[in-house]
Order: C-alpha cells, then sequence, then structure tokens
C-alpha cells in the first residue's frame, strides 16, 4: 500500500472544550499523564548524582505498589512485562562491601540483566547476626571513604533509629542510598523481644526495599539500594581491630527464616513487614515472591502455596569483597541518562537507563528491551529485535498490557525524541502516528517529510556536547495494510470512521416542566449524554488516527420562541477509545454527534483549524430527544431514590427531596393531559388518610417508590416497577411526608422492609411482601 510520502497529520494538543452556541460541553476522560517523568530534568539534580533516600514512613510509591499486591493485583496472560519472556520470574542478587579503612559492611540489591522482566518495586527481609553487626543509618556526608564511623560534622553516627511507620511500629525505620532515579528506597529494622513476641534468638531482621514510579527496563544489572552495618561486638578483636567478614555465612546474614525450615520464625517476622513476604518484586504489572505468605485466617501467617508459580530467585554474591562507599563509587550505576517512554496518547510507559556516554549498540540494546517488555506477538513466538517487523500484516493482540500491540491499524515502528529539545517537538505536540514509514531516503539522506523515519530519534549521531542527557521519547507508529479497510466482508454501512456508541443518559440538577392544560409553556434542566468513541469503522477494523478528534454536536434549541441551528464540541484525548460527555439542555432538539478533526497539520508543518469530518468518512449517530429524555429521568430517579435509602433512617437525601418532583413524573409518562393530573395513586382511598392536596399526594407515592426499591434490594426500577410501587397498599403506617424531620412512620416502614428483606435471605421481595411487611412489623408475608 504506497502512500503519500509527504502527507502528514497532527494535532494540538493545548486541549480546551470549544464552546458555540449555549450549550456547555464537557470531556470527562482526561489524559493520562502518568505524572511526573521518569528522572529528573537536565540542570536539576542530575541521575549520575547520588542521594540518601527518605525513610519508610514518607514512602507513600511504595504504600501504593503494597495496596495493589493486597487486592491480588498482577498482569494477565504474559502480563509479567518481561524482555525476554523468562518463565521463571525474575532474579535479584545481594551483594556486600567491606568499605575500605572503615569498619562498615555495605549490603545492597542488584535488579536487571539480560532477559530481565521490568522493574518498578523490590522489598527483601534479611537476617543477621545480631552479635556482629548493628545497622546505621546512611549520612548524606559519606561521600568518601575517611573516618565513616562519624559523619562529614564530625557527629557521631547514630546506631539506630527512634523512626517508625504507622502499623509497623516494631520496625524502626534507617536511611539507606540509591541512585537518583530511585524514587524511594529505606531499610526497617526489627529486633526480637518487640510487640510481636516472634523472631529467632541472636537475630536481628531488616527490611530492605526500593521503589521507582513507573517501570523500569534495565538490560543491565543496577544496584538500586544500599544499607550500611556497622561491625560490632563479636567483630571487634583485640586492641579494637574488626574482623571483616569475608561471606555473608561469617554474619549469618540470609534470607529471613533461613535459620529453619517450614514457618520458621524469621517466616514470622517477614509477614509482620510491610511486604508481608520474604521477598516481593514488582514490575508494574505482576507480582513475584519469595517467601510467599498468607494469614492462616486467624491473624497469624502460613505459608501460601498458591504463589508458588510466580517466584522471585533470591541470589547472594559468593564473597563480601573490599571497597570503597557505594556513594563514592558512584552508586553502582556510573554515570548515567534515564530514557523516559510514553505511548502516542501521551501515556508514561516507563523508564530506562543508560550511561551518559552511551554508544551506538549500548542505546539500541536499552530501546530493544524496553520496546519488547510492551510489545506481545500474537503466536506466541519471538518478539521482534527491529522495528516494525512489516506493515503488510497486523500486529494488534488484544491485550492493554502491551500497549505498543494494542493499536488496530497501526505497527509500532520505533521512539520519536519528544522534549523539545534539540529540534524536537515537546510531548504534547508531538504527533506520533504515521501513514508511511519512509523506506527510500532522499537524494541528501533525509528522508520524506511526514515519515516516520524522518522523525524518528537519531541517537546513532551520539549526544550532543559529549554526553546524554534525560530523554523523553514518545512512541511512533506506522499505518499497515489493514488501516482503513474495506474490501471484502465490508458493507456500506461499516465503511465510517471513528465509531460512536454506548450512549447513557443522565440529568444534573431539577428540570423544570411548567403546564397549561397539558401543554408545556416552559421547561428547562441540564442533561448527560455520555457515550464511547472508538478509533474504528463500523468492521472492527482501525483507522487513521486524527490530529485533534473532536466530537461535533449539531442540534436545534428553540431561542425565544425561534429555533436556532447549534454546533458544540466536546474535546478528544486521542487515546483509541474515550468517553465523551454532552451536557444538553433540555428545550435542544434531537442531536446528532460526529467525530471531525479539529485541526491538521499540512504537508509544509502549517497547522490549520478545519472541523472536518475524518475524511469525510465520519459515522453520525442521531439521539432522539424522545429516547434521551424519559431515560436521563429514570436514570437520575433511580440515582436519588437509591441515595435517599442510603441516608436513611437517620438522615435523608436533599436531591430526593428537593429535585425529584412533578417534571420526573410528567416525564416518566405518568400524567393524564385530559385531566391535568398526576398519577400519584392507583390503590384505595384506604391510602389518602391525612392527604390534603396534591403534594402530599406526591410524597406519599415517593415514601412507597424508595420503600419498594429498598425491598428490591436497592436495584434500578423500571417505570412499570414506579407505578406499581405507587400502587401499595400501605396504610396510614406510610407517613405522607418527604420529611424534613424524619417521622416515627418513616422509620418503622424502611426498618419493618429491611427486616423482611432479610428474613427473605436477601432476596427481592414482592410489592404485596413489602406491604404487608410495613403494616407487620417486618414479619414475612405467609
Amino acid at each position: 500500500m504506497k502512500k503519500n510520502e509527504t502527507n502528514l497529520r497532527k494535532r494540538r494538543l493545548g486541549r480546551k472544550a470549544l464552546l458555540l452556541g449555549l450549550v456547555l460541553l464537557l470531556a470527562l476522560s482526561p489524559v493520562n499523564w502518568g505524572g511526573a517523568f521518569g528522572g529528573p530534568a537536565d540542570g536539576e539534580s542530575g541521575a549520575g548524582e547520588r542521594r540518601a533516600a527518605a525513610p519508610a514512613d514518607a514512602d507513600s510509591i511504595w504504600e501504593r505498589v503494597y495496596a495493589d499486591e493486597t487486592v491480588g493485583a498482577e498482569g494477565g496472560s504474559d502480563g509479567d512485562g518481561s524482555a525476554g519472556d523468562t518463565a521463571s520470574g525474575p532474579a535479584i542478587t545481594v551483594v556486600g562491601v567491606n568499605v575500605k579503612n572503615t569498619d562498615t559492611l555495605e549490603v545492597g540489591i542488584q535488579v536487571g540483566g539480560p532477559d530481565q522482566p521490568l522493574f518498578q518495586s523490590v522489598g527483601l527481609v534479611l537476617e543477621y547476626d545480631r552479635s556482629r553487626l548493628t545497622p546505621i543509618d546512611w549520612q548524606p556526608g559519606w561521600q568518601t571513604v575517611e573516618s565513616q564511623t562519624t559523619n562529614a560534622s564530625g557527629e557521631a553516627i547514630t546506631t539506630s533509629s527512634t523512626a517508625v511507620v504507622a502499623g509497623q511500629e516494631d520496625w524502626k525505620s534507617l536511611a539507606v542510598y540509591t541512585p537518583t532515579w530511585i524514587n524511594s528506597g529505606t531499610a526497617q529494622v526489627y529486633e526480637p523481644g518487640g510487640g510481636t513476641g516472634v523472631g529467632a534468638a541472636g537475630k536481628g531482621y531488616l527490611l530492605l526495599q526500593a521503589n521507582t514510579e513507573y517501570p523500569y527496563s534495565l538490560p543491565t544489572a543496577r544496584q538500586i539500594v544500599t544499607v550500611k552495618f556497622q561491625y560490632t561486638g563479636d567483630s571487634v578483636g583485640t586492641g579494637g581491630a574488626i574482623t571483616p567478614a569475608a561471606s555473608f555465612a561469617d554474619v549469618g546474614l540470609a534470607l529471613a527464616g533461613a535459620e529453619g525450615s517450614g514457618l520458621s520464625e524469621g517466616k514470622k517476622v517477614a509477614y509482620t513487614s510491610r511486604v508481608k513476604h520474604v521477598g516481593l518484586y514488582h514490575t508494574g504489572k505482576a507480582f513475584y515472591y519469595n517467601g510467599a505468605l498468607r494469614d492462616d485466617g486467624s491473624g497469624n501467617a502460613e505459608e501460601d502455596p498458591t504463589l508458588s508459580g510466580r517466584t522471585l530467585a533470591v541470589n547472594f554474591s559468593a564473597s563480601i569483597v573490599e571497597g570503597e562507599t557505594q556513594q563514592a563509587a558512584g552508586g553502582g550505576t556510573g554515570d548515567v541518562a534515564v530514557l523516559s517512554f510514553y505511548d502516542w496518547d501521551e501515556t508514561m510507559l516507563g523508564s530506562s537507563i543508560i550511561s551518559k556516554t552511551a554508544g551506538e549498540e549500548e542505546i539500541k540494546e536499552a530501546l530493544i528491551a524496553f520496546s519488547q517488555s510492551q510489545y506481545a506477538v500474537a503466536s506466541g513466538g519471538d518478539k521482534p529485535t527491529e522495528f516494525p517487523a512489516d506493515l503488510t500484516n497486523e500486529s494488534y493482540v488484544d491485550n492493554a498490557a502491551f500497549p505498543l500491540t494494542y493499536k488496530k491499524g497501526y505497527n509500532f515502528a520505533g521512539w520519536v525524541r519528544a522534549d523539545g529539545k534539540e529540534g524536537s517537538e515537546p510531548l504534547t505536540e508531538a504527533f506520533t502516528a504515521y501513514e508511511t514509514l519512509g523506506e527510500t531516503p532522499e537524494a541528501d539522506g533525509s528522508y520524506p517529510k511526514g515519515s516516520f523515519n524522518a522523525a524518528r530519534w537519531k541517537y546513532e549521531a551520539g549526544p550532543n556536547g559529549g554526553s546524554w542527557g534525560n530523554i523523553v521519547l514518545k512512541a511512533g507508529y506506522v499505518e499497515n495494510a489493514w488501516c482503513n479497510y474495506r474490501g471484502e466482508g465490508v458493507t456500506e454501512a461499516q465503511k465510517s470512521f471513528y465509531v460512536i456508541s454506548d450512549f447513557s443518559y443522565n440529568r444534573y440538577g431539577a428540570a423544570i416542566v411548567n403546564l397549561s392544560n397539558g401543554t408545556v409553556t416552559r421547561e428547562g434542566g441540564n442533561y448527560s449524554i455520555k457515550m464511547t468513541v472508538n478509533r474504528l469503522n463500523g468492521a472492527g477494523y482501525g483507522v487513521t488516527r486524527l490530529y485533534e478528534p473532536v466530537v461535533r454536536a449539531a442540534y436545534t434549541m428553540n431561542v425565544g420562541g425561534t429555533d436556532m441551528n447549534m454546533y458544540a464540541y466536546v474535546a478528544l484525548n486521542g487515546s483509541d477509545q474515550e468517553s465523551a460527555e454532552l451536557i444538553a439542555p433540555r428545550n435542544a432538539s434531537n442531536f446528532t454527534v460526529t467525530v471531525v478533526d479539529a485541526g491538521q497539520r499540512l504537508s509544509n508543518g502549517d497547522k490549520i483549524a478545519s472541523y472536518t469530518l475524518a475524511d469525510s468518512k465520519s459515522s453520525s449517530q442521531t439521539i432522539q430527544k424522545s429516547v434521551f429524555l424519559p431515560e436521563a429521568t429514570l436514570n437520575y430517579f433511580n440515582d436519588k431514590a437509591r441515595e435517599h435509602n442510603e441516608v436513611l433512617p437517620n438522615a435523608i437525601s436533599a436531591d430526593w427531596s428537593n429535585n425529584v418532583a412533578n417534571p420526573d413524573f410528567y416525564d416518566l409518562g405518568m400524567y393524564d393531559s385530559e385531566i391535568d393530573q398526576y398519577y400519584y395513586q392507583y390503590g384505595k382511598a384506604s391510602d389518602l388518610a391525612g392527604v390534603t392536596n396534591a403534594g402530599q399526594l406526591r410524597n406519599m407515592a415517593k415514601n412507597k417508590i424508595t420503600l419498594y426499591m429498598l425491598g428490591k434490594g436497592n436495584r434500578n426500577l423500571t417505570v412499570a416497577e414506579i407505578k406499581e410501587a405507587i400502587a401499595m397498599q400501605t396504610g396510614t403506617a406510610n407517613n405522607n411526608k418527604v420529611p424534613a424531620a424524619i417521622s416515627t412512620n418513616i422509620r418503622t416502614a424502611y426498618n419493618n422492609v429491611k427486616a423482611a428483606y432479610a428474613a427473605n435471605g436477601s432476596q427481592e421481595l414482592s410489592a404485596d411482601q413489602i406491604a404487608y411487611a410495613i403494616n407487620n412489623n417486618g414479619a414475612l408475608l405467609p
């Protein structure tokens, strides 16, 4: 499929809802920015600098990650985000360094390496011999190897901490050391004898953890967090000389629980930690475990065999070596730059690390590794190392966990720089959906304007100034042969671009309807029309992505007795599927909604505002007022009735009390224009005791409706059921007020229906059962 090499479609993302006429339009699905970039910007604390990490009580990132784990969040099929589809899960390494000319041991965790999955968070509970080691706070002044027993100010190093984490009062927090691209890291220490009453004699326990805001691809193993121990006690010999450990076994440093089999004391300690396991690893999509534990039903730990298939391997280095402090050694990461990866709709995908002097091969390796982590293969075979693999076939795989292959009609081609530097566009302006790859370069070696290859990040040229800074990259896609497919099997009605579907309706606030002899003389109110927009044609094939898609609504509104043609627009974010909401005035006519392109970019780079149909092929949907008005009213009616039930019997819903009134019954078809009367009463005169006017009759009907809904489990009611509710014979026990002050009768009726519903096994009650329960102290109808 040969396409015009110079046709470039781009969009502006300075997104504001456009108002034409007297209608307010809102788009309720915001751009998923994903937060800040994965690393610091140039000129800030650089990725090559290091810092002491904050203690655990400030670690909100870990709290979010652990909250996901506790509800069982994990990736779906092939959801581990692995660069090489490793079936065995991640492997991490614990390393140790005896710091030169000091009496300290540094212990760190290394993650990443070839064929390893993405890294976002890790937590590991270690045990150690308390007679030889004491964990200590990392001091910010430790830039060199001299005098490690005092900090930069000459003050004595604190050998324990009083900081605690809420809910973890038996664990004391210590500062640790992390590279700056790690968002947070901490250590927490537990010593047996605390309130939990668990732990092996002579052992200390330390939880070491680190987290990033977004997943990182690490083709080369990186040390992400380091804690410091001081040799004490049995490690100090005659004359004060220390005996540094040659291996972790020398100081009893191992995984918690290594001192015994089964549910050992160390594993019991691990269960009291924040991570609830000996080891926990999060890829951003899935969790992996070492020493997986769970609640035994009584609040105590037991081993969890259900997680045995998601194993985190933990290796310990063969020996403890002598070397410089991690801070002086550069944190084990070298002088690095952060690559932050975004999808075409500005969704943050993750990050990667390269050295600031990285050559072509190192960058290529990082790009391939991260691309593969976001890429699925339908056949389950090997993932490609060159992109796009081809444009003849559709690369789409129905798995949102792999966004690079979740774009119908487009195949992933590579990465475009998008940080406004070195000639690139800013992230929110770079439009990275291309009609052509641009295989053939021009005579001067450049590629046709508007092609992917013309925009691709040219990392082969090397960095300006001799070193890389932090770089923002955006995924670039090229149309494949199935984009805009209109061939065999596609009917004429299915050929339209950008399908709009899944309409739903509601209302905001009260409605206004004034009647005179059954004729509406005045009306008002605001109605919600929600819809889903898909970048598909009617047959389900992907279509060309628009530069600035908006939903255009055309309608007629009566203003002062004159019909006026109006247009209004709802700005979209450019995602493949998203929701939009139109706020429609009651006095508007039927709406015709269409997806149009609010802005285009010509081949010369000029931007224009066009508001044109998507290639004049967009689908239109007409929303009949006779449909959305009663449906919106019924949904509002149900929502407010349910809200009322949720606060009874001790309070009332102001919306139900004040905003559900005559117009609602009118819009639900419960009005007889011939006798100018609302249908509030369908039953016997005995139900009218104490009723003196139409307002009381309406309030009595509303009470019956909420009690009927309560007996149905607070589910939505149909119009027919609302009429059935009003027809119930509840006698004088049903007070005829929707009260400003809740009456005893209302409370009694409410409690009676609840009791009958419970007695019926929380199964729906019939109208007769509800009425009987109201009048018989909550008893079930015999």
